[in-house]
């Protein structure tokens, strides 16, 4: 009874623990990069560059979002994005287990639920790669786990602990790494920044490519003055569009854009509308 009690109350500690060791590090660990994904013919791409140019030496870890943790090169230039596979599986010790059908529909539903989301972040990143590479600075995308690479790359995470990988066995991303738009945008005055940043989205519409997260604040950014957009995880095909929609659409999606700069820049702000007509209707 004794041990008991001594195992119920040293749960709350436990689970302190846990949550500490999740902040310290953010949640990664090597096994929550690794998959049991065999190869789909959906996800091959011809990538057309030499892996090794891009992951010269170790890569530190940067941050992460809903999908993927985020490290950066030595030399800032690159950024090497793996994704969070514990968010789109069940744990592996459920699957196997006999269930009673009731619980076995609903463990059923979860699985597919996750292997949707899985598909629509790999469906939007061969889209974004296929479609819009320059647009959002991609530069590799793997996966499908391959044998052939013969890259090792070292991940040093949160805490400065090295990770050896071989990078045969992850499906990853490499991406250019830029400024955040917002930063850009406060530290280069002018309505030019402005216009390479709405080109780039009203481009995006044009090809009849739908973006769920167009946030501006956070998933778009500038790289020696060109802009790019950082996130590509939420892009789908709609077809071809009617260019007054296009027009809704840009005004709709850059009012967070235009209340930012209203609250220091109220000259952009005020020419923001005119900026988004030109470059729909050019």
């Amino acid at each position: 009874m004794k041990k008991i009690a001594l195992f119920i109350l040293s749960i709350p500690l436990f689970m302190a623990v846990e949550r500490f060791c999740h902040r310290q590090t953010d949640g990664f660990a090597l096994v929550n990069i690794q998959s049991p994904l065999i190869y789909d013919e959906r996800w091959a791409v011809d990538n057309n560059c030499n892996l090794a140019d891009l992951v010269t030496g170790p890569f530190h870890y940067l941050s992460c979002g809903a999908q993927s943790y985020v490290f950066k090169s030595c030399d800032d230039r690159y950024v090497l994005k793996f994704f969070k596979h514990q968010h789109m599986r069940i744990p592996p010790w459920i699957e196997p287990l006999w269930l009673p059908r009731p619980i076995d529909r609903v463990r059923t539903r979860k699985l597919e639920k996750k292997q949707k989301v899985r598909d629509q972040a790999f469906e939007s990143l061969s889209i974004a790669f296929k479609e819009l590479k320059e647009e959002t600075g991609l530069c590799y995308l793997h996966l499908n786990k391959t044998s052939d690479l013969d890259q090792v790359v070292t991940l040093v995470d949160k805490l400065g602990i090295p990770h050896e990988i071989s990078l045969d066995e992850y499906e990853f991303v490499i991406q250019k790494k830029g400024e955040l738009a917002y930063d850009y945008l406060k530290d280069h005055e002018g309505v030019e920044p402005l216009k390479e940043l709405v080109h780039l989205a009203v481009n995006r519409c044009k090809k009849g490519i739908n973006d769920k997260d167009p946030d501006f604040a956070t998933n778009f950014g500038f790289i020696q003055g060109r802009p790019i957009q950082i996130d590509t995880g939420r892009f789908s095909y709609r077809g071809n569009v009617e260019i007054e929609a296009v027009f809704s659409e840009m005004i709709r999606i850059t009012r967070p854009l235009k209340a930012w700069l209203e609250s220091f820049d109220s000259k952009r702000a005020d020419r923001l509308d005119q900026i988004i007509y030109e470059a729909v209707y050019d």
